[in-house]
């Protein structure tokens, strides 16, 4: 597991909260750290085990999109 990469994908929740499904993060992490390519879905799927985030389902939208949790933000203080 890529804990570099999980903090990155927590901040990245927190300040697009709501709003960035899987392939925004991948796309922004993979240009922004090409010295760790993705995919990044078991850092997001471990971050939701930890219930750091969550993920919502907005009417009108066929994506889950990413949300950050009270223990999210605790994390990241």
């Amino acid at each position: 597991m890529r804990v570099k990469v999980k903090q990155e994908i927590l901040q990245l929740i927190a300040q697009y909260d709501s709003k960035w499904y899987w392939y925004q993060i991948d796309r922004y992490l993979s240009i922004n750290n090409p010295e760790t390519p993705g995919p990044y879905l078991d850092e997001i799927k471990a971050l939701k085990q930890e219930g750091l985030i969550d993920e919502r389902k907005f009417y009108g939208s066929q994506f889950r999109l990413y949300c950050i949790t009270d223990a999210g933000r605790a994390r990241l203080q």
